[in-house]
């Protein structure tokens, strides 16, 4: 069986590789379940309401101002825009989803790079290959 570790991980935005992204986040997706416990009954049961959503993603690298690293793609999208995300966890398992740009923050402090981060909040499908 294959391993996969960060070097393996690759992240597009709107379609081009964002070649400088240095932290991605844990990325979620859960089914909506609703508890269906009957009255008198101890254990509790659950119900899949066919409904199931992401968690928001946060990437982060150096702040850069060089076309196609993460602070020039997320600025264009601008607060509130829609960008096309596809990761690739290694070899060919892929996470692809349209999301919204939620929060952008900028860091510094001496002795390191400022930091650039966004959060993405995955809208719509998301497809796992």
């Amino acid at each position: 069986m294959a391993r996969y570790a960060f070097p393996d991980v690759v992240v597009s935005l709107g379609g081009s590789s964002v070649p400088d992204v240095t932290v991605v986040g844990d990325f979620d997706v859960n089914p909506i379940l609703e508890e269906v416990t009957p009255v008198g009954s101890a254990p509790q049961t659950y119900a899949y309401v066919g409904v199931y959503g992401a968690g928001e993603i946060t990437l982060e690298a150096p702040y850069s101002t060089t076309a196609g690293d993460l602070q020039p793609v997320i600025m264009t999208a601008g607060k509130g825009g829609t960008l096309a995300v596809i990761i690739t966890w290694g070899g060919t398992k892929t996470s692809s989803f349209s999301a919204i740009v939620k929060q952008i923050k900028r860091g510094a402090s001496r002795g390191a790079f400022t930091k650039f981060a966004a959060t993405l909040q995955p809208t719509g499908a998301v497809s796992e290959a």
